[in-house]
């Protein structure tokens, strides 16, 4: 690794990745915002940290790390405490190093934690399991130095990487599913590139969408989970098949897109039952599925889906764990690689709008010409990170 690989302040955010995945977060580093999903970025999160607790109540973290020698610390507890009323965060933190007293003093009078940079290293260095993911520093390498081609069709992948990791923080949960499975399908029709990283920056950008829609599934369970069955089923498929829009709207859309009426509106995706399934199995279950986002997350970036068990996952759990994270992965793989029909060839145009996953047409090269994820592969793609 060399030092043109990772930004100055990559180290310290590496680092503090660690310490909360430690500690059983889901960690996404560089979280960019903008005004809206795909314009100009205005800001970015250096880490969002999210897990959720028994019985599937989420806990988000923005954390902002400092470990410039001229830092000015009350600067970035007002800043970061802006940021956390923007992404509705449950707890804001500070990482910098050596903060003194009046510091801590002045943060904790607006809800901000300060963390000390020296004390999340040396928590780090201390465990013994290998870290994953966003937390993994040779993955993070291989990122930057893909980052640094500024190749059109590098940049266009990194474009949707930031516009998934947006949904972290922004949009509803099922809206968001639906697009990111809409995402996963267009870039697993793509042609390769002609760089040699792209086939791999393509995996980890449609790994990346996987484990958000992952995370989309928990908060969506999060907010039906006291409903009865009858009636949570009927609000996933009402919001799967019309997105954020009233019913009307969409059928307007579908109206404009292929110029004929829809009286009886429009059918549900073809995943919607299938999804139905498995929400029904993380209500269920809470105490297994509350670990859902880092199974995934490590049964992807880890590069197998025959581990023996997920770190920081109790061991009495491990083996319910896996099996719902792979349960998860071909949800969403099947989801991903459905057939177009009417309803696909109706509202492809309004798909973005809507947040309806509308697969292309087979003539347009989608999801006929695309591989099948296999849940024992290493990605999204088959190939390994």
């Amino acid at each position: 690794m060399t030092a043109g690989e990772l930004k100055v302040g990559d180290p310290l955010e590496l680092s503090t990745a660690a310490f909360f995945q430690a500690h059983g977060y889901l960690v996404r580093r560089g979280v960019k915002l903008s005004s809206a999903a795909g314009e100009k970025d205005t800001t970015d999160v250096d880490l969002v940290a999210i897990r959720f607790h028994v019985p599937v109540r989420e806990e988000r973290i923005i954390v902002d790390c400092r470990d410039r020698k001229r830092s000015v610390p009350f600067e970035r507890v007002l800043w970061t405490l802006g940021l956390s009323a923007f992404t509705r965060a449950h707890h804001t933190i500070v990482v910098t190093p050596k903060p003194i007293p009046p510091v801590r003093e002045f943060a904790a009078q607006g809800g901000v934690e300060v963390l000390s940079a020296e004390q999340v290293a040396a928590f780090v260095v201390q465990q013994s399991t290998q870290y994953y993911g966003d937390a993994d520093t040779a993955r993070a390498a291989r990122l930057a130095r893909v980052s640094h081609l500024k190749l059109p069709e590098t940049k266009s992948l990194l474009h949707e990487l930031a516009r998934v990791r947006q949904m972290l923080v922004v949009g509803s949960p099922t809206t968001n599913f639906n697009r990111l499975v809409l995402t996963i399908r267009r870039l697993r029709g793509l042609r390769q590139g002609s760089s040699v990283e792209w086939p791999w920056l393509r995996d980890f950008v449609c790994n990346d969408a996987t484990v958000t829609a992952a995370l989309m599934l928990l908060r969506f369970v999060e907010e039906v989970k006291w409903s009865p069955e009858a009636d949570w089923r009927t609000t996933l498929t009402r919001r799967l098949t019309y997105g954020d829009v009233p019913p009307s709207k969409a059928l307007q859309l579908a109206k404009i897109a292929l110029d004929q009426p829809f009286p009886e509106g429009l059918p549900p995706p073809e995943y919607t039952e299938e999804v139905g399934g498995l929400v029904d199995q993380l209500i269920a279950r809470s105490a297994v599925s509350v670990w859902t986002p880092i199974s995934v997350d490590y049964l992807l970036a880890a590069g197998t889906v025959r581990s023996s068990g997920v770190p920081w996952v109790p061991a009495e759990l491990q083996a319910e764990v896996l099996a719902l994270g792979r349960r998860v992965i071909s949800t969403i793989g099947y989801a991903v690689t459905g057939t177009a029909g009417a309803r696909g060839q109706a509202l492809q145009a309004a798909g973005e709008v809507t947040g309806t996953p509308i697969p292309p047409s087979p003539q347009s090269g989608g999801a006929g010409n695309e591989q099948v994820l296999n849940p024992k592969s290493d990605s999204l793609g088959g190939h390994q990170q």
